[in-house]
């Protein structure tokens, strides 16, 4: 009975062995599928959002020339700008808060430049620390605002605000509604929002809170985010 015990044992060891192997050769497969997939889906992402920025920038300089106003030299200027940016500068994983915010104050001068005496638009950032962040995370909230929230017919306003103490990035964007704005004029609304929410759970999976304000007459989010 012993020797029937230690046979058994010299033949299961090698399986068990074998079987480890197996399962380890098969984990980590499994997880570099898992990587290349996750990767995929950030390049698409990005992808679809330097479109959709780019279209809406242009038909505001295309409306410019039409005009022949003087502004669409100075907006010719900061679309270079952006463009190198978003083709170079932002073409990592992550980028410097600082060269963010300067990026979204940039666009936001551009669409200054089509907007009368009605409108109304607040930008104020602070940081005590230059954190990286994923480029092009916060775009989206911004141009979402401009899209929904600027009416040259009536009074309206923009108001955004960026402060990042340390690791902790609170992110504000407030604006008034157009008349008989879509009910769905938030993060529901457009490829760049649904497009955010994606990467929001791509790259900060635990590491964000969205939240949202709704009324008649404005729309407001709020984005807190931990930039380790």
């Amino acid at each position: 009975m012993g020797n029937f015990f230690d046979i058994n044992r010299a033949a299961i060891i090698p399986l068990i062995f074998v079987f480890v192997r197996f399962y380890h050769k098969e984990q980590k497969r499994t997880l570099t599928l898992e990587r290349e997939q996750f990767k995929s889906e950030l390049t698409q992402l990005r992808n679809q959002i330097h479109p959709h920025f780019l279209f809406n920038t242009l038909n505001n300089l295309y409306s410019l020339i039409i005009k022949k106003s003087d502004a669409a030299e100075d907006a010719l200027i900061r679309l270079s700008g952006l463009m190198r940016y978003m083709l170079y500068e932002a073409n990592v994983p992550k980028v410097t808060l600082s060269k963010e915010i300067e990026y979204l104050r940039n666009y936001i001068d551009l669409e200054k430049l089509r907007l009368n005496s009605t409108n109304t638009i607040h930008f104020t950032s602070s940081m005590n620390k230059d954190n990286e962040i994923a480029p092009f995370i916060l775009m989206p909230f911004v141009e979402n605002a401009f899209k929904h929230g600027i009416s040259n017919d009536k009074k309206s306003s923009i108001e955004i605000s960026i402060k990042a103490d340390n690791e902790i990035l609170m992110m504000d964007v407030y604006n008034t509604k157009k008349i008989n704005a879509n009910k769905d004029n938030g993060v529901k609304t457009g490829v760049g929002m649904i497009n955010v929410k994606k990467r929001l759970e791509l790259l900060y999976r635990d590491n964000y809170e969205l939240l949202k304000e709704e009324t008649d007459t404005y729309y407001k989010v709020i984005l807190k985010l931990n930039l380790i």
